[in-house]
This record gives C-alpha cells, sequence and structure tokens, in this order.
C-alpha cells in the first residue's frame, strides 16, 4: 500500500484519538506531503502530516506551541532512512515522529529493523508509532515519545507559513491572540 493511501485515515486518528490521548485541542492536523513541486525549503523539509496546537498550562504563563510532523512509513519502506527524515523536521518543528505501517503478518526481519530504528530514533529524540490499520486507535502502539525541542522561532513561523493551510493559519493565529 502506497504512503499516500495511509495518510487520510492517519490524520483523522491523530486529529481524534491521538490529541485526546495527548489531551490537546489540535488547531490543525494537515496532510502536507502532496503540495507538488512547490518549494519548501530542502530535502527533507516537507513531512507527511502536521499537527498544530497551543498549550496553556496551569502554573506557567504564556501560550506554547506544539508543532509536530510525522513521517508515514508504508510496510515495504519501513528502514532508520525515515528517523533522518523525521529528525530534520526537527529544525522547524517542536516534535518529530515516525508512523509505520505493520500490517499483522510482518516478520522476524521487519521486527529486527523497528528495534533498531527505535534505538537511532531514541538517541536523536524522535518518537516512533506502529500501527497496523490507520483507522484504528487499538492498533497504534507508541514505541518511543518524541522529545520537545525548541525550535528557531523564525524558522517555526517560516514553516507554518508554507507547510501548512491558510485556515490553518487563521486558526493559529486566533489561537494566539
Amino acid at each position: 500500500m502506497p504512503a499516500t493511501d495511509l495518510y487520510p485515515k492517519t490524520r483523522d486518528t491523530l486529529e481524534t484519538f491521538w490529541a485526546k490521548e495527548r489531551q490537546i485541542q489540535p488547531l490543525a492536523v494537515e496532510i502536507t506531503a502532496s503540495q507538488g513541486r512547490r518549494a519548501t525549503g530542502g530535502r527533507w523539509t516537507r513531512p507527511d502530516l502536521v499537527s498544530v496546537a497551543v498549550r496553556t498550562c496551569r502554573y506557567l504563563p504564556g501560550k506554547y506551541m506544539e508543532v509536530v510532523t510525522f513521517e508515514v512509513k508504508p510496510s515495504d519502506a519501513i528502514d532508520v532512512t525515515a528517523v533522518y527524515e523525521a529528525l530534520a523536521h526537527l529544525r522547524s518543528a517542536t516534535h518529530a515522529y515516525v508512523i509505520f505501517h505493520v500490517p499483522d503478518n510482518f516478520d522476524e526481519t521487519v521486527r529486527r529493523t523497528i528495534e533498531e530504528t527505535c534505538h537511532v530514533a531514541r538517541g536523536h529524540g524522535v518518537g516512533v508509532i506502529t500501527m497496523a490499520d490507520p483507522a484504528d486507535w487499538d492498533t497504534w502502539t507508541e514505541l518511543e515519545e518524541a522529545r520537545r525541542v525548541e525550535a528557531d522561532p523564525d524558522r517555526l513561523d517560516e514553516f507554518i507559513n508554507v507547510q501548512l493551510s491558510q485556515a490553518a493559519h487563521d486558526r493559529i493565529a486566533r489561537a494566539l491572540h
């Protein structure tokens, strides 16, 4: 199954169950992979999906942006390269994840590759999620949690401007002001 077939249901699950699990209300969860030849800043700068939320804390002043990127890989493209793609997104995001589509009938080689990938991801703060069915939250497993990083504000702002829709820009602006 091509990655593009996984995007819509993955987006829907991120917007609902994943967001609920993290106790956030996303301002946008968008498929950003399909932007054609539009310039987005170079190699590995365009994630497959992006989630944006604004957090507030009970005892801390201010609002905190959470821009989370996702690289979605079909079962025939599971390898460590996905971690490096996601790592490149951290120049302009607060969290980065790799999501592997792992059907129920995977073999020992796939299991070892995922373990090795998790080891590399852990060292770089990249999260790893596996899913058997993108639409079924019960088949999702977070193997590594992404660490929050503080992206350069100018890069983060430009990333939002270039990668997300005008509707997302408007929702983000309203949430921050």
